[in-house]
């Protein structure tokens, strides 16, 4: 299971990117540049852009290089005829000159310079003749009438039919992705050069946030089309297909709302002819009808089933099945689970008041701390295995793995050698309960204002003055990661330092707080009133606990750390269960909403292979998480409304994602700033 490119893949992409970039129009004027085009024409022609598939290449190939076309706004003829290319492979025609591309709903599509057609009726291959090019929405790509009825040219094979739509959807979304890219960047070059009341519009949050919500719709594009792109040649058609429309439901939704923010960012001018905004705009719509995808075919996807592994000699790039191994351990971890997981309850305050136990029978058998290094009780495996262990915790019903990555990921990186050997084993193993003490009543997004006190005493020990709340685990726990001011006199963010504090000594009092879907005892708060620690159990040197937080709440923010993705899927598809005639609108978004997580997730484990550390990207995550999780939580209203209580629970508890672990509106001015470089 990996869902990287590969070098190759990469370099085509590059290759594209350059061209789209050379050639591509670049503004409003130079859709009528005919040297340019004449020039980008023979660029497409001499490359074999648009036989790609009759070369050998990939549909994730393929779509790489449409959605870098799409960005660059290419003005000659490419998807028609990359798609037509591909009816003639899989019909077993011969590729000649000159090109062909497709007819759709008796309309030629992407018709400049070409006069053949190929349609597709239902497996059947129609041919015939496109009349004159005429201007349509789309102002880089003029479709054509049909000179006249089409005739038979071939017929596909049972279920290619399903497959050639299942490419031709991939394609568009790809297309829309590359729009929804460029109709972005040219939005936030923009404002961080406009100003308005002598500042850049990019530093108001007005600005800011809408243009870093659009940044995070990319990143769930990307996952999403990935997987739908790879599954074209590697699933069964119907599955295929089914991979194809979610893909397209959610890009063609992502990419009209970048589109419209690029818009509304460009204020005026954004309205008028002659900025290119709506070019892309126009671009994304044309897009959204050709091959259509309704929300409700998108629908629940089934449970995560353990694929048959990879074959050996499988195509290089993007590989979303077990590999061997991967296969050995979901078996193995699937017969665990058969005879323990309805020993556990997999909510509510039984769930927390059980975690501990449950967290030891996981590490015990060799599925917790996967991979973490084994010198400190993990298994040292690749990343994705995680995957695999939350797929089938929640296909099983069994409560989730526990939620400590986070603390783990800081102490790996932060603690010296021998604190790291001391603490992580038992955080690991679960034999120590942990919990984080970073949040305070008046510190939470906020947290370099807190103002938790750890003070040298004479005898080297710190004395710890303060308050923290949003703890979890804080009542069960047997040591907090502790953030607290050492040096009042430094800027706040330099005076923090870290520490590992025992919870249980004098000093330290736990008072749980009831959340609104009633559940006791999963945040409490905690009083530190002279509780004492160890100068040998700070975490680094004096000064380092901002950094060292930086790191846990980055982790914290990732969906990939916290296990949740399994979760809403396995809701979603409980309410689809529950559900007997149409699905609503809540739940099939939410169905939507909860694939592209599930592939979003194992994309940043796969990078992680690299050592990509994702930083600043975790805010991404942490708002695809958030949108996620609440939409899982419209859909248990939309189904079972306020009479069922634990639907009601499921979509009250779904209202603090946007709030725990750093707010949404915190998470947009990191994306603004750091990413995009906006000074928010």
């Amino acid at each position: 299971m990996d869902a990287r490119l590969t070098t190759e893949q990469q370099d085509l992409r590059n290759a594209a990117a350059r061209l789209a970039d050379d050639l591509g129009p670049g503004s409003v004027s130079g859709l009528a540049d005919t040297e340019r085009v004449a020039r980008l024409e023979k660029a497409v022609a001499a490359a074999g852009w648009r036989n790609l598939r009759s070369d050998g290449a990939s549909a994730v190939e393929v779509a790489l290089v449409a959605e870098e076309f799409g960005r660059g706004l290419v003005d000659v003829a490419f998807l028609g005829p990359v798609l037509a290319d591909d009816l003639r492979r899989g019909a077993g025609l011969a590729a000649d000159d000159p090109p062909v591309t497709i007819a759709v709903d008796r309309e030629a599509v992407d018709a400049r310079g070409i006069g053949r057609v190929l349609a597709l009726d239902g497996n059947r291959l129609l041919a015939g003749q496109a009349g004159a090019p005429a201007p349509g929405a789309d102002l880089t790509r003029p479709g054509a009438a049909l000179k006249e009825p089409l005739t038979p040219a071939g017929e596909l094979p049972a279920g290619e039919a399903e497959r050639w739509h299942a490419l031709g959807l991939v394609v568009t979304s790809a297309d829309l992705l590359g729009a929804a890219r460029g109709a972005h960047a040219l939005a936030c070059d923009y404002a961080r050069v406009r100003t308005q009341y002598g500042n850049t519009i990019g530093s108001y949050q007005a600005v800011a946030h809408p243009l870093a919500e659009g940044l995070a719709l990319i990143e769930g594009c990307v996952s999403v089309l990935r997987h739908a792109a790879w599954a074209v040649d590697e699933l069964v058609p119907a599955a295929a297909l089914r991979a194809a429309r979610t893909a397209k439901v959610y890009c063609a939704r992502a990419a009209r709302t970048i589109c419209e923010t690029a818009v509304q960012v460009h204020g005026g001018i954004g309205n008028t002819w002659d900025c290119l905004v709506h070019v892309y705009l126009r671009r994304v719509l044309a897009d959204t009808g050709l091959f259509p995808a309704r929300l409700e075919e998108a629908g629940p996807v089934p449970a995560p089933a353990g694929d048959a592994p990879a074959p050996s000699g499988s195509a290089a790039g993007p590989d979303y099945r077990d590999a061997p191994a991967e296969a050995a351990f979901r078996d193995r971890l699937r017969a665990w689970l058969a005879g323990r997981a309805a020993a556990f309850p997999a909510s509510g305050d039984e769930y927390w008041a059980r975690q501990g136990e449950w967290h030891q029978a996981l590490h015990r058998a060799g599925f917790f701390g996967l991979s973490w290094p084994r010198a400190y009780g993990g298994q040292d495996l690749p990343p994705v295995y995680d995957v695999i262990l939350d797929e089938e915790l929640a296909r099983a019903g069994a409560p989730p793995q526990p939620s400590l990555g986070y603390l783990v990921q800081g102490l790996r990186r932060h603690a010296r050698e021998q604190l790291r050997r001391r603490f992580l084993p038992g955080l690991i193993d679960g034999t120590q309960r942990w919990c984080q003490g970073f949040s305070e009543p008046g510190a939470g997004s906020d947290l370099a204002s807190l103002t938790t006190t750890a003070t040298r005493e004479p005898g080297g020990d710190y004395a710890v003055h303060g308050h923290k709340i949003w703890t979890s685990y804080s009542d069960v726990a047997d040591w907090c990661l502790l953030l607290a001011r050492t040096d009042p006199d430094a800027p706040r963010h330099r005076g923090l330092s870290a520490f590992v504090i025992s919870m249980r000594q004098p000093g330290v009092e736990q008072r749980p707080l009831r959340m609104m879907n009633g559940v006791t005892t999963e945040f409490g708060q905690v009083f530190f009133d002279g509780a004492r620690v160890p100068a040998g159990q700070m975490v680094g040197v004096p000064g380092e606990g901002w950094a060292l937080a930086m790191t846990v709440v980055g982790h914290e923010r990732e969906p990939a750390e916290l296990g949740y993705s399994a979760r809403y899927g396995k809701l979603v598809r409980d309410l689809a269960a529950r559900v007997p005639g149409p699905a609503p609108a809540e739940l099939a978004w939410a169905a939507v909403q909860t694939e592209m997580l599930r592939l979003h997730v194992r994309r940043r484990l796969s990078e992680r292979l690299d050592g990509v550390a994702h930083g600043p990207a975790g805010s991404l995550d942490k708002l695809l998480m958030t949108w996620v999780e609440q939409a899982a939580g419209h859909a248990a209203l939309a189904v079972g409304g306020v009479r069922d209580e634990g639907l009601l629970s499921a979509y009250l508890y779904s209202r603090a994602q946007s709030v725990m672990g750093g707010t949404s509106q915190i998470q947009k001015n990191i994306i603004a700033a750091r990413i995009l470089g906006l000074g928010a």
